[in-house]
């Protein structure tokens, strides 16, 4: 039996619709229970400045949690550094994100991150497939016609692992007042058909 052997390939653009911010509050001091109660004054701010710019609080999940404790070294005292890490995952609103680092006022540094995503990224992994076999079956019709030949049945099909897109994360300095920018997602397989 005679046979082809192809390669195709697609690759399509998401526009992120979806963000994922990731916050973290840390705090040492000398004595525990002053570290955790810093840790919770600035959680009920979190919370309260989400409610006030209009963010859905309850969006707002714990994440991690860490209690270490720093052994006295140099001339700095043995003390205890609480942490707690948020998630927020909603619909991509960068002015109103703004707004919100704008409006925090925490005692200590506020780390954080932002991610963008996309929320239908399953079916767009599927339309990247499709035009991957429509890719690799209009190259197929090309040698198969060149050869004298035409394409028959498909015999197997082989996906290769792609990587899927990575949620974006922005960090330059000015991220807030840009958009961002497309997902990537790529899609390559190998067709196999016998010919007639």
């Amino acid at each position: 039996m005679r046979t082809i052997k192809v390669k195709g390939s697609s690759q399509i653009f998401a526009r992120p619709d979806s963000m994922e911010l990731k916050f973290e509050l840390a705090y040492e001091n000398p004595l525990y229970g002053e570290a955790l109660k810093s840790l919770r004054k600035d959680h009920l701010s979190l919370i309260r400045s989400l409610s006030d710019l209009g963010f859905k609080s309850d969006y707002l999940k714990t994440s991690a949690m860490n209690v270490q404790v720093l052994m006295a070294h140099d001339e700095l005292p043995k003390r205890f550094r609480v942490s707690q890490r948020f998630v927020y995952r909603d619909k991509v609103d960068l002015d109103r994100l703004t707004n919100l680092l704008e409006s925090m006022e925490m005692s200590e540094d506020l780390n954080f991150s932002i991610q963008y995503y996309s929320s239908k990224l399953e079916t767009q992994v599927e339309e990247a497939l499709i035009l991957a076999l429509k890719d690799a079956k209009a190259k197929a019709k090309v040698l198969a016609l060149e050869s004298d030949c035409k394409l028959h049945e498909i015999i197997e099909i082989v996906e290769h692992d792609e990587h899927y897109p990575n949620m974006l994360r922005t960090m330059q300095e000015d991220f807030l007042q840009t958009s961002p920018d497309d997902i990537s997602i790529a899609q390559t397989i190998t067709v196999t058909w016998s010919l007639k």
